[in-house]
C-alpha cells in the first residue's frame, strides 16, 4: 500500500513526494503476493491512497516490476492482480497485459488507473488470451467515445468463463454504443453505478432486459433515472425470468415511481395479480431503510426450470402475505369455489401458528 501522508500535516507537495516515492520503492522491490480472499491462491496489488498521476521517471521502476511479474514462479495458483489509483501510461498498460500473460489470472482490477483508449486495446488483447478470468473490474476510468467498446464488447463475449464486470463511475452516460456493447458481453452480473445513466440509458438497459437474456445481475445505483423511466424497468420484470438481483437505489425516483416497481414484484389487488408478479427478482430500491418486499422473492432460482420450485414458493408466499395485511379486503374470496376453503384456511392456520399471530380476516373466516 502506498502511503501518502503519515505524520497528518496539510503540506500536498510533500505528500506527492513521499507517494512518488514510495510507489519507486515498491516498483523496485517487485511484486509482493499473498493469500487470495477469494480463492486458495495468491493475489498480488499494487493500491495507492491517494490518486498518482503517471510519472516518466518511474518507467525503469516499471520495467524492473513487469519483468520480475512476468518471470515470477509461483507454487501456487496466481488467481488476483490489482492496481488502485495509479494511473498508468499506455506504455504502462502494455508492459502490464504483458507480464500478465499466460498466469491464469482469475480476478484483475484496475481501479481509478486512467486507462485511455490504448490501455483498453491493450486489455481486449489480453482477454483474447485469456481463458480463466471470472471478474473484471474497471472502476473509475473513463470509458468514452475513443474507447473501442466494440471491440472489447466482443471480446468479452468470446471470454466463456467471465461473469462479474464492474464499471462503477466511468462516465458512460447515455452513449448508447458503449452500454448496448457492454450489455451485450454476456456476463452475468454487471455493476454500473455512478455513470449518470438517465432516460436514454435507462431505455436501452430496460429494453435488453425485456428480452430475458441470462444477465442474473445488474446494479445501477447512484444514477440518474427517473420515473419516467419506471415504465421501461416495469415492463422488462413482466418478462424476464432470470434476473434475480435489479438495483435502483439513489436514483430520482418519487413515492409514486417507486410503488410503480414494487407493484411488478408484489400487487395485492387480487389474488390473480399476486400470481401473475415477478417471483424471480429481487428489487433494491433503498440504500438505508428496511425494504420489507426485499425478503419476500428468494435469489436462489434455478434458472433452468421455467417454474422453478422457489419460484413457485414465492408465489405461494405473498398470496399467503397479501391475505395476512390485507385484513378487509375479503373480496379476495369472492370467486373461490366453495371446496377450495378449507384448503385455503388451512394455510392460513399454518402461516399463522408459525407467527404466533392471528390475523382479524381469520378470525371473520
Amino acid at each position: 500500500v502506498i502511503e501518502a501522508n503519515n505524520n497528518g500535516n496539510n503540506d500536498n507537495a510533500g505528500e506527492a513526494q513521499r507517494a512518488d516515492n514510495n510507489l519507486r520503492s515498491s516498483l523496485s522491490t517487485g511484486p509482493i503476493f499473498g493469500d487470495s480472499p477469494r480463492g486458495e491462491g495468491v493475489s498480488c496489488e499494487l493500491k495507492s491512497n491517494v490518486v498518482m498521476p503517471h510519472n516518466r521517471s518511474l518507467m525503469p521502476q516499471w520495467l524492473n516490476y513487469t519483468d520480475a511479474l512476468k518471470d515470477c514462479r509461483i507454487l501456487r495458483l496466481f488467481e488476483e492482480f490489482s492496481i488502485y489509483k495509479i494511473h498508468l501510461h499506455n506504455s504502462v498498460s502494455s508492459l502490464i497485459f504483458s507480464a500478465l500473460q499466460g498466469k491464469h489470472l482469475k480476478n484483475l482490477t484496475l481501479s481509478e488507473t486512467n486507462m485511455c483508449s490504448a490501455g483498453f486495446a491493450s486489455l481486449t488483447e489480453y482477454l483474447g488470451s485469456n481463458t480463466t478470468l471470472q471478474w473484471l473490474t474497471l472502476d473509475k476510468n473513463h470509458i468514452d467515445d475513443t474507447v473501442d467498446t466494440e471491440r472489447f464488447g466482443k471480446a468479452l463475449r468470446k471470454h466463456s468463463q467471465l461473469e462479474h464486470l464492474s464499471l462503477c463511475d466511468c462516465h458512460i452516460g447515455n452513449n448508447v454504443n458503449a452500454l448496448s456493447d457492454i450489455l451485450h458481453s454476456g456476463v452475468k452480473y454487471l455493476y454500473l453505478g455512478s455513470n449518470a445513466i438517465g432516460s436514454r440509458g435507462g431505455f436501452i438497459i430496460a429494453s435488453y432486459l425485456t428480452s430475458n437474456p441470462p444477465m442474473e445481475s445488474i446494479n445501477l445505483e447512484r444514477n440518474q433515472l427517473n420515473d419516467n423511466d419506471v415504465t421501461y424497468f416495469a415492463n422488462s420484470l413482466k418478462t424476464n425470468t432470470r434476473l434475480r438481483q435489479l438495483t435502483l437505489s439513489a436514483n430520482k425516483f418519487s413515492l409514486v415511481g417507486v410503488k410503480c416497481l414494487f407493484k411488478e414484484i408484489f400487487n395485492p389487488t387480487t389474488l390473480n395479480d399476486v400470481a401473475d408478479c415477478n417471483h424471480t427478482c429481487t428489487l433494491h430500491l433503498f440504500t438505508k431503510f428496511f425494504n420489507p418486499i426485499q425478503r419476500v422473492n428468494v435469489s436462489s432460482i434455478d434458472l433452468d426450470q421455467p417454474q422453478s420450485p422457489i419460484a413457485e414458493e414465492n408465489k405461494r408466499n405473498k398470496i399467503l402475505l397479501a391475505l395476512r395485511i390485507a385484513d378487509s379486503q375479503l373480496h379476495y374470496f369472492g370467486g373461490l369455489p366453495l371446496e377450495l376453503m378449507p384448503f385455503v384456511l388451512k394455510l392460513i392456520q399454518q402461516e399463522e401458528v408459525s407467527t404466533n399471530k392471528l390475523t382479524r380476516i381469520f378470525q371473520c373466516m
